[in-house]
């Protein structure tokens, strides 16, 4: 017999971290007076952005199947206690949307908050946890559709 490709795959990703400068001031006082300029500048919000590529083939008797998808991620963290993030996966084949969330956790001291809302898709809703960190099972909870199951424990 001769070998037969059944399946093939390749990806690709690359990722960006940096800080973003969001705000900077300046201000000039006085003319006939000894000039005095005063820059102030939030410190940098932590920026990461990540994308993906991937493409496969699945070969049988009768066809060949073939899938590209593409994905993108932003994570961001305005302050010190707040982050935000944003993926979404896009099947270019089939021209569609097939995963998008988006999260948003603050750091409440001993508290953590989490908020995770599914736009599309069979897993379409949103999951709320509010909870103590030192203590995980004490938390509250609150959820539509298919969020809690698919994510609740994964938090």
């Amino acid at each position: 017999t001769n070998p037969t490709l059944l399946n093939f795959g390749i990806s690709a990703a690359t990722s960006l971290r940096a800080g973003i400068s969001p705000f900077t001031t300046v201000t000039a006082i006085g003319e006939d007076f000894d000039r005095q300029d005063t820059t102030s500048a939030r410190e940098e919000i932590p920026f990461n952005a990540s994308v993906s590529y991937r493409y496969s083939e699945s070969h049988n008797a009768a066809s060949i199947f073939k899938d590209h998808w593409i994905g993108w991620r932003v994570d961001l963290q305005p302050t010190a206690h707040w982050s935000v993030n944003y993926q979404q996966t896009y099947n270019w084949a089939r021209h569609a949307v097939t995963d998008q969330r988006f999260e948003v956790t603050r750091d409440l001291h001993c508290w953590e908050m989490r908020f995770l809302w599914v736009p599309t898709g069979s897993g379409a809703g949103y999951y709320f946890r509010i909870n103590v960190k030192s203590l995980p099972d004490l938390r509250l909870e609150r959820s539509e559709s298919g969020v809690l199951g698919a994510f609740g424990r994964k938090f």
